[in-house]
């Protein structure tokens, strides 16, 4: 329940109130991935979970919204890839900016839905262990909308013989962008 209100509140900034609140300071995104990955880890202990990082992957960015963004990438890559093959969480930097790719082998994300995945309130497929859809739809648009409070950006690219990848570009510091992306120019199929 506290998630759910989190995500409205997160969705009431985006929409209503300038945008997501960040509180910046010294950050590395390897440490974030690692921390985030060992709780996958411990919440799917039978599924394969690999973390390569690679170059200087400090910033100065919100901690504990880039771990809400890790968080939401890499549940979303086990909840939505297949079962028995590996999340790979690759993050890569240099002089200007860092990278992050979450990927996963499995059904490719439809193209009507890879135009509007970033939009509030769209869901993926049923849970296959519940039978219904799980939350509110909000995950990938607060993704959206804390990358671009950080100045940086969030694409996806899917299709069947490859899988799905989201990449997240963080530049290394710097101010907020002042316009957000919209439409299915930054959803790559």
């Amino acid at each position: 329940m506290t998630r759910m209100i989190d995500q409205l509140l997160d969705l009431a900034h985006g929409r209503l109130g300038g945008g997501i609140p960040l509180r910046t300071a010294k950050t590395n995104l390897g440490k974030i991935v690692t921390d985030v990955a060992g709780e996958a880890r411990a919440t799917h202990p039978d599924r394969p979970l690999v973390v390569e990082l690679l170059g200087d992957l400090d910033g100065e960015w919100d901690p504990d919204r880039l771990a809400q963004v890790v968080s939401n990438l890499v549940e979303n890559a086990l909840r939505h890839g297949g079962a028995d093959g590996a999340v790979r969480v690759t993050v890569d930097g240099n002089a200007k900016a860092v990278a992050m790719a979450v990927h996963n082998h499995g059904p490719a994300v439809p193209d009507e839905l890879a135009c509007v995945i970033f939009d509030p309130f769209r869901r993926g497929e049923l849970d296959d262990t519940t039978s219904r859809r799980s939350g509110l739809g909000l995950g990938l648009y607060i993704v959206r909308e804390i990358a671009s409070a950080h100045g940086g950006t969030v694409d996806i690219v899917s299709n069947e013989s490859d899988g799905t990848t989201f990449t997240l570009k963080l530049p290394r510091g710097g101010k907020a962008r002042a316009v957000r992306e919209q439409g299915c120019s930054s959803a790559r199929i």
